[in-house]
């Protein structure tokens, strides 16, 4: 952000609920893609207000239906992200 970057991205690429219950913690998605969005725009409004947050997303697994990510494009936008 210091070097005058107009875009960062949340850290929320595997944050979705299907990549979380690999992990066990399906019932944790939202909170930690809250959480990564909050940093972000964080980190943004401190260092450069004129930037823009984008949502990190990782890509369907296969087989996997875009509704299934869909929740996560939801709450990224919620949160404020701005992409």
């Amino acid at each position: 952000m210091r070097i005058g970057c107009g875009i960062i991205t949340t850290n929320s690429f595997w944050t979705n609920l299907t990549r979380m219950e690999m992990a066990d913690l399906a019932k944790k998605w939202e909170e930690y893609t809250r959480l990564s969005a909050e940093i972000a725009l964080e980190v943004r409004n401190c260092l450069r207000p004129e930037s823009y947050v984008a949502g990190s997303i990782a890509p369907a697994l296969k087989g996997e239906t875009p509704g299934e990510v869909e929740g996560q494009v939801m709450a990224l936008a919620e949160f404020g992200v701005d992409i």
